[in-house]
């Protein structure tokens, strides 16, 4: 190994933060020398990704934790994030069932509960708990990871809501929630008479007031209305601060609005993405339903344009009159040409975006979806830089930032926090 280096621990802890997505070079820092080994190694361990009974022995096996073996503490410490994925990730293309085998390894996971004392987050992603239904004793077994905050189900299939709430109550400390892609063979809507399954698994019983939410994702096709129903049952909306509303459609607007004139002064950030694409008329009554002004502590939004026809820009510039004075502004975009970026509700857009209300406007750059793909980042900036001209003028402060999309935040932030 190499001599330890001339800095500070805390200067080389800085270092490795701008360089926890690239897996590649923390493998090399952690091979380096112990200073470097220490911090690479806790973005390489932070988040374990576990999809098979096989992968969950090579894991083991590296932290040394079967019996009779002294455990790797160096590297245990650093573990808070477990994924658990129907199928191994390398595999993994779709929503999948659990194999009959999948039960033993997933309570021999629960087993690590012992030795991973800082687990903070558990995943799950694309399990069907209706081919085996959630039980109390899986439920009971996860309720060994005591210092869990966090929860994440994506693509995951339930009989009914109940059955997620199951999960909720499984994590006592619970003050992160991320559902996105869900599916329930039933949801009773307000003032709807449906008859609803059977829940698989009898919710345990906890005082639903512990749950103190401080984040809030709704992500893709997740109804607004049960999760807005559960949330009022606990103490979340005094302490609520962060929510992010991915794709809201047309029957989720009301719901989410009324949502957010609850959390009223409590929310500080929003994200927020409406697909009107089916209906693009009812674009005019957002502000019916969506009264940002409420929000009175609201620093940063973030808007998602999931498409830019002008047409469909209609509630964009509806929802920002609402606001006050923002830290923040940002935009997620994806552009194939300028033409996109024509039309009278764009140039409303550029009307407010151009008050003093907005100081930052950052446009982030979404990823490929296709074949052909966006344009590149140069090329985006080229075009956004044209289209909004007052906004990026050389003789005036800079108030347009344009960034590539990324899995994670790319700048240092405090450890062990999620970013959305």
């Amino acid at each position: 190994m190499f001599p330890s280096l001339p800095f500070p621990q805390e200067v080389v802890a800085i270092i490795m933060d701008y360089l926890h997505i690239d897996r590649a070079t923390l493998l090399n820092c952690a091979r380096a020398n112990k200073q470097l080994a220490y911090e690479a190694q806790s973005h390489l361990f932070r988040t374990i990704d576990i999809g098979d009974k096989a992968t969950l022995d090579k894991f083991v096996n590296v932290l040394k934790i079967y019996p009779g073996q002294r455990p790797r503490g160096d590297l245990i410490n650093h573990v808070r994030i477990i994924k658990l994925r129907a199928g191994t990730p390398s595999s993994y293309s779709g929503l999948g069932s659990i194999a009959s085998e999948a039960w033993p390894w997933l309570l021999e996971v629960t087993n690590l509960s012992g030795v991973l004392r800082n687990v903070q987050g558990l995943h799950f992603e694309g399990f069907d708990w209706r081919v085996h239904p959630v039980n109390a004793t899986l439920l009971s077994a996860f309720r060994k990871f005591k210092g869990v905050s966090e929860l994440g189900l994506l693509k995951c299939k339930f009989t009914t809501f109940k059955d997620c709430e199951a999960f909720f109550a499984a994590c006592k400390g619970l003050t992160r929630l991320s559902i996105d892609v869900p599916t329930w063979e039933a949801i009773r809507r307000k003032g709807e008479d449906i008859d609803e399954p059977q829940a698989c698994v009898e919710v345990v019983q906890f005082d639903k007031r512990a749950h103190r939410l401080t984040f809030l994702r709704i992500g893709r096709t997740c109804p607004v209305y049960p999760v807005k129903s559960w949330l009022a049952t606990t103490s979340s909306l005094r302490y609520l601060r962060d929510l992010c509303l991915d794709e809201l459609d047309p029957s989720d607007i009301a719901d989410a609005g009324h949502m957010l004139s609850q959390l009223g002064r409590n929310l500080v950030r929003l994200k927020l993405g409406c697909r009107y694409d089916s209906d693009y008329w009812s674009q005019w009554k957002i502000t019916d339903h969506i009264q940002l002004s409420r929000n009175t502590n609201l620093r940063s939004l973030h808007l998602g344009l999931i498409d830019t026809q002008d047409l469909l820009m209609i509630w964009v510039p509806l929802v920002l009159g609402q606001t006050r004075a923002l830290e923040s502004l940002t935009f997620d975009i994806r552009l194939w040409m300028q033409s996109q970026l024509n039309g009278e509700n764009w140039n409303k857009l550029e009307e407010v975006l151009l008050g003093d209300r907005f100081p930052r406007v950052t446009f982030v750059q979404k990823g490929n979806v296709d074949q052909q793909g966006p344009l590149d980042l140069e090329g985006t900036k080229a075009v956004l830089r044209a289209r909004f001209p007052r906004l990026s003028a050389f003789n005036k402060p800079q108030r347009l930032y344009i960034v590539e999309e990324q899995k994670h935040a790319s700048k240092p932030r405090p450890r062990y926090q999620f970013a959305y």
